[in-house]
């Protein structure tokens, strides 16, 4: 798969590098762990206004793109989502 990303330094895309998808999909699922790990640190639960605000923040993206990786985080078992009226998010415990 061939990267590309914005540069700020050059205010245009650049190219990154040739990666596979199984590596891109672990590198992802590891970053957004240690993402949330740090969200959740101060924090036990969050709404999910709270939750889309903090990963616009350590991240420095918009709100869809935090939408997503919030859907991400939900499939992959990073964050559950609580049953309560409220919907809040917090870190998922493993069972053991």
């Amino acid at each position: 798969m061939i990267q590309f990303g914005w540069s700020k330094e050059e205010g245009r895309h650049v190219f990154l590098g040739v990666k596979s998808k199984e590596e891109s999909e672990t590198r992802k699922l590891n970053e957004l762990t240690e993402i949330a790990k740090g969200i959740f640190s101060n924090k036990k639960t969050l709404t999910y206004t709270e939750f889309t605000h903090s990963v616009m923040e350590a991240l420095d993206i918009k709100d869809r793109m935090a939408r997503n990786y919030i859907k991400f985080m939900k499939d992959n078992d990073i964050v559950d989502k609580s049953d309560g009226i409220n919907g809040d998010y917090s870190l998922s415990t493993l069972p053991f």
